[in-house]
């Protein structure tokens, strides 16, 4: 089993660590959450370079295409060296995390953190100069955009809004108001597209002649929505890491 965190990962790893071992435990502090935001909006570069209609969105020229290859080739390479420069410390942390060690797990990330913070800062210099203002502010919505579908516990854009309670001050009334409000709503529209799903699947099965029907059910079974598993995937993650949290802080309260 591979211990290591892969690059994707070592930013959330870094804002993980230097969390546990507070009692704000799983509140990123403003400069933790500006990393984490700009470093989602560095790997939605992959995006605008394999997906036409996002570099569209963006209104993207060749020139600016061929800049940003080059600005993500290097993140890579830079954010591969941060990683097997701080291996050591990486595998350290994650020793102490299983033995409970908050406050050694916090010291590491803190130190991870800081080299990562400047190699993510410096790559924001570099788009700046080559993306307009309306371009990265518009990839930077995007990319929170996608972030977010998966920070709600939802996993699709209905959540959204939930995500952005704090940001959008609600009280927890409000907050509980909107819980239950896109609950309802994604049921409701769960249901609507799964009876167009069927109808749809109906539609195109009657134009198989019925043997070929029966030989179409035989290979494929029932249908199953990988959606749906998806959003549970992402939801169960949510329901862990707040349970993680809480137990950091109760382990820290015991510690005073």
């Amino acid at each position: 089993m591979n211990r290591f965190p892969s690059t994707n990962l070592l930013v959330v790893f870094i804002l993980f660590c230097t969390s546990v071992g507070s009692a704000s435990a799983q509140t990123p502090t403003p400069e933790q959450k500006k990393m984490v935001e700009n470093q989602q909006l560095i790997q939605h570069l992959y995006q605008v370079a394999n997906n036409q209609l996002i570099r569209k969105e963006l209104e993207i020229v060749d020139d600016q295409l061929k800049e940003l290859a080059e600005i993500m080739k290097s993140y890579q390479l830079k954010q591969s060296k941060i990683m097997m420069e701080y291996r050591k410390e990486i595998m350290e942390a994650q020793q102490a995390m299983a033995e409970g060690d908050n406050n050694r797990v916090a010291e590491l990330g803190m130190m991870i953190q800081e080299k990562m913070g400047k190699h993510v800062a410096a790559t924001m210099e570099n788009l700046e100069s080559v993306l307009l203002p309306h371009q990265l502010r518009r990839l930077r919505q995007l990319a929170k955009q996608q972030m977010l579908k998966y920070q709600s516990g939802y996993g699709d854009e209905f959540g959204i809004a939930y995500a952005l309670a704090d940001e959008l001050e609600l009280t927890d009334e409000q907050k509980e108001k909107l819980k239950e409000v896109i609950e309802e709503a994604r049921e409701e529209y769960a249901k609507k597209l799964e009876r167009l799903k069927k109808s749809t699947r109906e539609k195109i099965m009657k134009a198989l002649p019925k043997d070929k029907r029966e030989k179409y059910a035989e290979i494929i079974g029932e249908p199953y929505d990988f959606d749906a598993g998806m959003r549970s995937v992402a939801k169960g993650m949510q329901e862990r890491a707040k349970k993680a949290a809480e137990k950091a802080r109760q382990k820290q309260g015991d510690r005073k």
